[in-house]
């Protein structure tokens, strides 16, 4: 995987299901796209800092990837 984009450092909040992420990120909720289905318990723990990136198109529901 290549990442174009910068990454930027947020604070993982919760995962409600295994493609999606919420982080905080500066100051604010965002939703990000979690690209490893697996359950990655012992490392998305709430308040873990994690990094995304921006993403876009038109058939996207998150506006990053985590």
């Amino acid at each position: 995987m290549r990442i174009d984009e910068p990454l930027m450092e947020g604070e993982f909040l919760e995962r409600p299901n295994r493609f999606l992420a919420r982080v905080r990120l500066r100051g604010e909720t965002v939703e990000a796209h979690v690209r490893d289905p697996g359950r990655l318990r012992e490392l998305l723990v709430r308040g873990s800092n994690v990094y995304v990136t921006p993403a876009d198109g038109p058939a996207r529901k998150t506006g990053y990837d985590m």
